[in-house]
């Protein structure tokens, strides 16, 4: 099934879901999580973006974060 049409609305929160590959639970131990925790405070502060708010379970992970402080340029894109 395709994908939906991303909605780019100013001043408003995003909500990031990200699930593991193949829906398979690579997050079920807790150094896991902790070190997936690491990389998203590392990325926060390389990029100095914003989060309002995380959870990590077993096999996926939400993140929200203000619209403001999302986009990130990258030399890549």
């Amino acid at each position: 099934m395709p994908r939906a049409n991303r909605c780019f609305l100013p001043d408003h929160v995003w909500h990031i879901t990200h699930r593991c590959h193949k829906k398979e639970f690579l997050l079920k131990f807790a150094p896991d999580r902790r070190r997936w925790l690491h990389w998203l405070f590392e990325a926060k502060k390389r990029f100095g973006f914003c989060v309002l708010n995380y959870i990590v379970t077993s096999n996926h992970v939400l993140c929200d974060a203000p619209h403001n402080t999302c986009y990130v340029k990258s030399p890549i894109m």
